[in-house]
């Protein structure tokens, strides 16, 4: 679906199982890819746990009112 590169140079597969929200658009999509990998890779988390558990995403609508469920998961893989 969409491939990530962090600025250390890791590249980041990134597919979704059919399990995003019919409100989440594909600008939407990327967007709460950009914030969530960026968030992540600043708080110096581990990768592992994202290629485990998946990376939730959020539409803007949902991300504003912090709603806790996510709108949709992707699964990682560590390219």
């Amino acid at each position: 679906m969409m491939t990530a590169v962090a600025e250390d140079g890791r590249t980041l597969g990134l597919s979704s199982d059919g399990l995003l929200g019919d409100c989440l658009t594909w600008d939407e999509l990327v967007e709460s890819v950009t914030i969530s990998l960026c968030a992540w890779f600043t708080s110096g988390l581990d990768l592992k746990l994202l290629v485990r558990n998946g990376l939730p995403v959020w539409c803007a609508q949902h991300r504003t009112a912090g709603t806790r469920s996510p709108c949709g998961l992707l699964r990682v893989t560590d390219e």
